[in-house]
């Protein structure tokens, strides 16, 4: 690939941003470029195919499947977005679906052509990686903190029930020796 098309691909993925040129370049030989129609899925939920994709040019829906057989949209990826990093550091099969929303570029870097380079033991890669742990580490964090508002969120939620259980039944709890019936 010529070094201005890598620099365009690469150029504000956060995924490369402690990459030097010449690493990219290294990098890149490793990536098959893709074009896909919208509607065309990339990869499904439960399917073992570990690769790292870079949204060149258009737009990807992530879903995942809910209770009851249907799926619920979580994202919509814009370009320089960087999916499939799940299943690709650590193997398992994918746990979204990744489609098209509209007719798409992509980078893709497949577990093996990864594993080459670690083999060989390239300095781009042991960064991607590293970069990849710094992302992963920050979206664990911001996980971490929209559970702990959502379940401050619950509890809330489940104590004002509580208490209007309590006022409906028009008895305290609150009397000597514990329950006292209202009836």
């Amino acid at each position: 690939m010529p070094a201005l098309f890598i620099l365009e691909r690469f150029q504000g993925v956060a995924l490369f941003e402690a990459h030097e040129p010449e690493d990219l370049k290294e990098l890149s030989a490793s990536f098959q470029e893709l074009s896909l129609p919208a509607g065309q899925t990339v990869f499904r939920q439960g399917d073992d195919d570990p690769a790292l994709f870079v949204l060149v040019e258009g737009a990807i829906e992530i879903s995942l499947a809910v209770p009851g057989g249907k799926e619920a949209l979580i994202a919509v990826l814009e370009p320089k977005s960087v999916f499939g990093e799940s299943s690709f550091f650590r193997p398992s099969p994918h746990h979204a679906t990744a489609v098209c929303r509209t007719p798409v570029k992509l980078l893709r870097l497949s577990r093996a052509a990864y594993d080459e380079l670690l083999a060989r033991g390239s300095l781009p890669a042991l960064r991607l990686g590293a970069k990849a742990a710094e992302i992963l580490a920050a979206r664990l964090q911001a996980t971490d903190n929209w559970m702990a508002e959502l379940l401050g969120e619950e509890q809330q939620a489940i104590a004002a029930k509580w208490r209007r259980f309590r006022e409906g039944l028009g008895a305290s709890f609150d009397v000597p020796r514990g329950f006292m019936h209202p009836f």
